[in-house]
């Protein structure tokens, strides 16, 4: 049995990017009498960014021009019966004689696997919960549900970070739980090497007392609410609290002018520090040494960010409100409608250095758990395995 570990990830996708990387890692690492993987890629610079880490991969090119006017005839309706032979991405999955598809990232190419088996993962259901937010637009709304649909019901299995998740992706898409998988989310940076002596490019870094520096990885979408933390920020300033920093990283997703107008207007430039890419070493370097990661999100019932700073002994703030329930007691429960709770938070550290050390410990020995590579590469082979079980009853 061949299966091919698809990738259809975009290299400056952030944090899915670095799924992406962390789940590859593992799938290297798998080895099977029954069955073989083989990596495929969407577009050229993937490819390329995958070959230079090491990475074979077959290409089957979604961008040739030719390719992609097949897909959209093929699903246009009053086209579908006649050109639906002709669906280029199942042709190509035929004559390299995959037969079953592990979709890594969540690729809209799951809905042309029309006779093809697949596994498709569930990043963010949030389109459902807030589609206030001008990120999920009714374009978006219409193109994921009709993708999560679609892979509720012909999927063989779906793969969720957690109970939470599971319980509503079942519900929003009437989905058998028996279909669906819970597999943490991987962030690829705790595979980082770590150096003894790390090179800070950016000098602010350097400059700033970082046991006084709170820090907020996420790209500037609207979701994000950065805005929380600016009018806590100006809570704290004007609450004799203004010698605390705050480090800002991430790409701009449509919000960051509108945070730096805040910023300005509120007078708390000097407080703030908004540096857009981070390397690796850098992130580290400051999961280990800032005070404390917050995240005022109003999405993430796990989060990448989050795994991190368990992993790398950060105190965490987190919005209480959307966490997993087997989360929350790992740690420090913000409330995103009060800027001042921040503040009160912040208060028990000057108070006691080592208050949440007990949390601390706690998240190091959950994530250390979760994340054990051994368990993570035999759930992706227990799901493999069952494939093969039913695909050998008629093959």
């Amino acid at each position: 049995m061949k299966i091919a570990a698809f990738i259809d990830i975009s290299h400056s996708a952030g944090g899915g990017l670095q799924q992406t990387l962390g789940v590859v890692k593992l799938l290297k690492k798998i080895t099977a009498k029954n069955y073989t993987l083989q990596f495929v890629t969407s577009n050229i610079k993937i490819s390329e960014y995958f070959n230079n880490r090491g990475v074979d991969n077959f290409l089957f090119n979604k961008n040739n021009f030719l390719t992609k006017l097949m897909l959209k005839i093929s699903k246009i309706n009053i086209f579908n019966k006649i050109f639906k032979k002709y669906n280029p991405f199942e042709t190509f999955l035929k004559k390299n004689k995959f037969d079953l598809v592990f979709f890594i990232d969540q690729s809209s190419l799951a809905l042309y696997c029309e006779k093809t088996s697949f596994i498709f993962n569930i990043w963010q259901l949030d389109h459902r919960k807030l589609n206030f937010f001008p990120e999920y637009d009714f374009r978006t709304y219409f193109q994921t549900e009709n993708l999560y649909k679609f892979a509720a019901n012909r999927s063989f299995k779906i793969l969720i970070d957690c109970e939470k998740s599971k319980n509503e992706f079942a519900h929003f898409y009437n989905c058998s739980k028996k279909k669906i998988n819970i597999q943490p989310l991987l962030p690829n940076l705790i595979f980082s090497k770590k150096e003894l002596t790390p090179k800070l490019k950016d000098k602010r870094i350097s400059n700033l007392n970082l046991k006084k520096t709170i820090f907020y990885p996420a790209q500037f979408w609207a979701h994000k609410n950065h805005s929380y933390l600016l009018d806590a920020i100006l809570h704290m300033k004007n609450s004799g609290m203004g010698n605390y920093s705050f480090i800002f990283t991430g790409r701009d997703r449509g919000n960051l002018n509108f945070i730096r107008e805040k910023i300005k207007k509120l007078d708390i430039e000097k407080n703030i520090h908004v540096i857009e890419y981070l390397n690796d070493e850098e992130i580290i370097y400051l999961y280990e040494n800032c005070l404390s990661l917050v995240l005022p999100t109003f999405v993430g019932s796990t989060s990448l960010p989050l795994y991190e700073a368990f992993y790398f002994k950060s105190n965490v703030i987190y919005n209480n409100d959307i966490l997993d329930n087997e989360l929350k007691d790992k740690v420090l429960k913000l409330d995103i409608k009060d800027p001042k709770n921040l503040c009160e938070i912040l208060k028990k550290f000057e108070e006691n250095k080592d208050f949440n050390k007990e949390k601390l410990n706690l998240a190091k020995n959950y994530i250390d758990q979760i994340l054990d590579e051994e368990n993570l590469i035999n759930n992706y082979k227990k799901i493999f395995d069952e494939f093969y079980y039913y695909y050998s009853r008629y093959n």
